[in-house]
C-alpha cells in the first residue's frame, strides 16, 4: 500500500531497506522481545534519497504517524481513529493500565514535506478533539519510529484500522499554507554585542507557537523574554521574532501580530527588565 524503510538500528541512518506494507502489519501483530529499546530495528513510512534518513533526502511521505506519551485506553484509539485505515499499537515502557500508543494512518497520497507538516497538524488536531495528547516533538517527516516490540515483561496491545485513508486534499483545506512573514522590512537591530547574541539563543530554545497548542501564550512569553528578560528596545525584539521564531511557528504569525505581542510584553508584564541579564530592574 505504502512504501515502508527500515534501519537496522537508530543509529544506522544510511543503507536503509525497502519493506513492505504486510510485513510491518505481521510485526504489529507479532511483536518481538527485546532487552533493551536501542536495540529495535525502525521504520518510516517516507522514501528516502539512497535509503539516508535526513530531513533533505525524504521524498515523500505516504503515512500520518502520532505518538501518544500521555496514557490512553485502547477504547480511546478506537474512538478516534476507527474510521481511518492503518494500525495502533501500545509502546515501550507500557504498563497494564498505564498504556502509551503509536498510531499510523495510510494518506490518500503521498505528500512532500511541505504538505506533511500541515497533515501531521491535520492529525494532531483531531486526536486532541478525542482527548487525546499528541507528542509534537515528534512530527518530524524524517523521523524514524520502533518497530512494534516490547521489553522483557512489558503489556502489548495493538489494533488494525480497516476504515479510509486520510483525505489528504480535506486537511490541506483545513490547515492553510501559511504565508510568508518576511522581516526585511523591518528596522535594522539596533542593540548589538553580547546581549542580543544571548537573547537570540534563549529565544531558539523556547518552544513553537502551534495552533491549538497555547501559541498565543508562548509566543508572549517569547516576547516577555525579549523585551523584559534582555532588555531590549522593541524594534529589537520584534525583528528577532519575526526573523528566528516566526519560522517555527505552525501557522506564522503576521507582522502586525507579532508587533501586538511584543507592546502587550513591553507593557503589560510585571517581570523586571533584565531578569534574564543578571542585572534586573524594576520599571
Amino acid at each position: 500500500m505504502i512504501a515502508i524503510t527500515c534501519w537496522r538500528s537508530l543509529y544506522q541512518p544510511r543503507a536503509g531497506i525497502r519493506a513492505s506494507w504486510p510485513a510491518l502489519l505481521a510485526r504489529v501483530r507479532s511483536p518481538r522481545t527485546y532487552r533493551r529499546k536501542v536495540d529495535v530495528p525502525r521504520w518510516s513510512p517516507a522514501r528516502f534519497v539512497d535509503g539516508a534518513r535526513r530531513r533533505g533526502n525524504v521524498i515523500d511521505v505516504g503515512a500520518l504517524v502520532l505518538d501518544f506519551d500521555v496514557a490512553a485506553s485502547r477504547a480511546q484509539m478506537d474512538e478516534a481513529f476507527g474510521h481511518l485505515t492503518g494500525f495502533a499499537h501500545s509502546t515501550w515502557s507500557s504498563t497494564l493500565g498505564r498504556l502509551r500508543w503509536r498510531m499510523c494512518a495510510v494518506l490518500s497520497r503521498p505528500v512532500g514535506l511541505d504538505e506533511f507538516e500541515r497533515v501531521w497538524r491535520y492529525g494532531a488536531i483531531r486526536a486532541e478533539g478525542c482527548g487525546l495528547t499528541p507528542d509534537y516533538a515528534a512530527r518530524d517527516a524524517s523521523r524514524a519510529w520502533a518497530l512494534p516490540a516490547r521489553g522483557p515483561g512489558d503489556v502489548y496491545e495493538y489494533l488494525e484500522l480497516f476504515g479510509a485513508p486520510v483525505d489528504v486534499e480535506s486537511a490541506l483545506a483545513a490547515i492553510p499554507k501559511p504565508e510568508p512573514r518576511a522581516a526585511a522590512n523591518l528596522a535594522p537591530l539596533a542593540t548589538s554585542g553580547r546581549r542580543l547574541e544571548r537573547a537570540s539563543k534563549y529565544l531558539a530554545a523556547m518552544p513553537a507557537a502551534l495552533a491549538g497548542s497555547g501559541g498565543h501564550t508562548a509566543t508572549f512569553q517569547a516576547a516577555v523574554a525579549l523585551v523584559r528578560g534582555f532588555a531590549l528596545r522593541p524594534d529589537d525584539a520584534l525583528r528577532l521574532l519575526a526573523g528566528e521564531y516566526n519560522p517555527r511557528c505552525r501557522p506564522a504569525w503576521s507582522i502586525r501580530e507579532l508587533r501586538h505581542k511584543v507592546k502587550s510584553a513591553f507593557t503589560g508584564s510585571r517581570r523586571p527588565f533584565g531578569y534574564l541579564t543578571g542585572t534586573s530592574e524594576a520599571k
